[in-house]
């Protein structure tokens, strides 16, 4: 959830107790997540101080796995320091173990944690073979680790991008976006408004890259896509069934209530009085608080509520020609990359415990 302080305190009161105990497995278990918290923090010194004695303690115990789970996490520090040659000596550390041990995913990740090496030294074919090995093991049945697809397919895309073939770029980072598009779909409302802006980077590299490729509808149809909405008319909703039988009940019930608020509608045409404009306000406040409690509660409800490709072909046809418009009730807009920052790097992949 991002409250990386409430983390810190639960970590640090779980500590003693695994002392305490002697749960030495445990206590490494946990030395490694104080490291990710001081990492997600920007503390790199402090990372480095609890993985190392993680590290030794991984050794002492030989959990193996542990062992090159923590090597990952020190190699990833190194990296963000800058400092490449560190970074590879600890993954390549790693990934032996790994393979050893049989931990397809943190191998993969591994793999993609070398691939944002060689491209940071500007090497592009060593990252081209390094991603592709991850995204292999990524999309094998007994991983499926589809956020780590997502990533090393938008890390595919990078490269695709800076050695001149946008249009792989393109479809890598419409593969990436579809699985977190998908993943989204899967959350309850409070958390979809923030998980694109976490996971937005390859939304900006691909709508700019769209735009420079000419394609402005392509570009209009993504940067709408990945951004937050709620649509006004909520009679999109009436009749549609959902998997989840007491979402379902819910939606019944909120279609029993819209559907009351069209007929006062029509009674208005019919027989317009100010008792009936007032009835229809109140329902009609009723049903559109109901509408935002289930879209709160569902998060299949609350994918009903977000714009659809084929809400966006409706919306185009209505502006004038050779306009385009985003619209949207969210607080949370499509973040626009200024001219000044830099253009999306692969991203690397960290482990817990």
């Amino acid at each position: 959830m991002g409250n990386q302080t409430e983390a810190l305190n639960y970590f640090n009161q779980a500590l003693p107790i695994r002392r305490e105990v002697g749960d030495r497995s445990g206590e490494a278990t946990t030395l490694t997540n104080i490291g990710l918290v001081y990492n997600a923090l920007g503390n790199r010194t402090e990372a480095l101080n609890y993985y190392n004695q993680a590290l030794s303690m991984r050794r002492d115990v030989g959990d193996r796995s542990g062992e090159a789970t923590t090597l990952n996490n020190i190699g990833l520090v190194y990296n963000a320091l800058g400092n490449r040659t560190e970074a590879l000596n600890y993954y390549n550390q790693a990934l032996p173990i790994m393979q050893e041990v049989g931990d397809r995913p943190m191998e993969a990740n591994t793999f993609n944690n070398i691939g944002t090496v060689y491209y940071a030294l500007g090497d592009r074919t060593q990252a081209l073979d390094y991603f592709n090995q991850a995204l292999a093991i990524k999309r094998e049945r007994e991983v499926a680790d589809r956020p780590g697809e997502s990533t090393t397919l938008s890390n595919l895309a990078a490269v695709y991008r800076d050695t001149n073939q946008p249009d792989k770029a393109i479809t890598y980072w419409e593969d990436s976006l579809n699985i977190l598009l998908e993943l989204r779909g899967e959350l309850q409302k409070e958390f979809r408004e923030t998980f694109l802006q976490t996971y937005g980077g390859p939304a900006v590299a691909l709508v700019d890259l769209l735009i420079d490729q000419n394609q402005p509808q392509r570009a209009f149809e993504w940067a709408n896509r990945v951004t937050t909405y709620e649509l006004a008319d909520y009679n999109r909703l009436i009749g549609v069934r959902v998997a989840n039988p007491e979402a379902q009940a819910a939606l019944d019930d909120w279609n029993e209530q819209s559907q009351q608020v069209q007929a006062l509608r029509q009674q208005l045409r019919d027989n317009f009085s100010t008792d009936l404009v007032d009835q229809m306000r109140d329902l009609e406040a009723q049903v559109n608080q109901q509408a935002e409690t289930l879209a709160n509660t569902y998060p299949e409800v609350a994918e009903l509520f977000e714009i659809q490709p084929e809400d966006l072909s409706q919306l185009q046809t209505i502006l004038p020609p050779g306009n385009r418009c985003l619209t949207t009730r969210s607080p949370h807009k499509y973040p626009k990359r200024s001219q000044h920052d830099r253009p999306l790097s692969p991203q690397p992949r960290q482990s817990q415990g």
